[in-house]
């Protein structure tokens, strides 16, 4: 995946680009209500400056296709897992202790496993930005 990026601070080996994130419907010509509600976002990355990147310039920047998806999976496959086998555990749990509503302990189970994923895909990220495979790297000026 390539993004088109600014070189916004410098210091050292390292480089801050300023990312424009689009939403799905910014290039879209039609004028509906949805089209005025979504807005750009910025997002700034550090990353390393091998070639002496200078502040200003616009670069190509690339991340692996492969941790995307796999950043992608556990940000939006993990909760969802979690909803499910904290229902079922919730569940269980009721019936094996004798509650009248099982279905308000399993809810109570997939709010707290729910939450606990929210808590492993923090630890998840704090693991995954250590590594230069999640890390975009400058892959050539834009011209």
């Amino acid at each position: 995946m390539e993004e088109i990026a600014t070189v916004v601070e410098t210091k050292g080996n390292k480089a801050w680009v300023k990312i424009v994130r689009h939403s799905a419907c910014s290039k879209c010509e039609k004028k509906c209500g949805l089209n005025e509600s979504h807005e750009q976002d910025e997002l700034v990355v550090e990353i390393e400056n091998k070639a002496g990147w200078e502040e200003g310039q616009q670069v190509v920047l690339k991340m692996q296709e492969r941790s995307m998806v796999f950043a992608s999976l556990i940000v939006y496959l993990l909760p969802m897992l979690a909803m499910i086998i904290g229902y079922f555990v919730g569940n269980w749990f009721a019936v094996k202790w004798g509650f009248q509503s099982t279905e308000v302990v399993g809810i109570i189970g997939t709010i707290t496993f729910l939450l606990l994923s929210f808590l492993v895909i923090k630890i998840i990220d704090r693991l995954m930005g250590r590594s230069s495979n999640f890390k975009p790297v400058i892959k050539r000026i834009n011209r």
